[in-house]
């Protein structure tokens, strides 16, 4: 009887917290579930609908090779996005894959939705890791966020 209080309580205490969630402002880039999203690095786009803001943060490794090379290995890039809802944050890292691959990027999770990394761009020629230190100010992705309650699977 007590767990029964005990959990109807904490429910109750989460679900007037969800209620009154500090709202975000649509952003000129405001989107829906299910869009593909194009970010620019340090870009920010909204899904007003569910209350998020979404950033590209920052590109955490580049590694692919370029295509005029021969590579042991492909290499992979991973980019990191800020996630807001309300007056929370989180920060998820998605990885993309070199080569010819057809499904390159993961997904993660926030805040109970599916982030996936379906494009990034550019690919690294044979002269960008000449560069000291490397320049990722054109770097763009393209990402699918769903509700991962919809139990549809990127």
């Amino acid at each position: 009887m007590m767990r029964a209080i005990l959990l109807s309580f904490i429910i109750s205490i989460t679900l007037s917290a969800c209620l009154n969630e500090p709202q975000l402002p649509p952003l000129t880039n405001d989107y829906s579930l299910n869009d593909r999203i194009p970010l620019s690095l340090l870009e920010e786009a909204s899904i007003s609908q569910e209350n998020i803001h979404i950033a590209f943060a920052e590109v955490k490794e580049e590694s692919r090779c370029p295509i005029a090379w021969q590579c042991l290995w492909e290499g992979e890039a991973e980019v990191e996005l800020t996630v807001k809802k309300g007056d929370f944050i989180e920060k998820i890292r998605l990885k993309y894959d070199g080569g010819n691959c057809t499904e390159c990027g993961n997904t993660a999770t926030a805040f109970g939705y599916k982030i996936k990394l379906e494009q990034l761009s550019p690919f690294p020629d044979e002269t960008f890791y000449a560069q000291k230190p490397l320049d990722f100010n054109t770097y763009k992705i393209v990402i699918t966020v769903i509700n991962d309650n919809d139990k549809i699977y990127l």
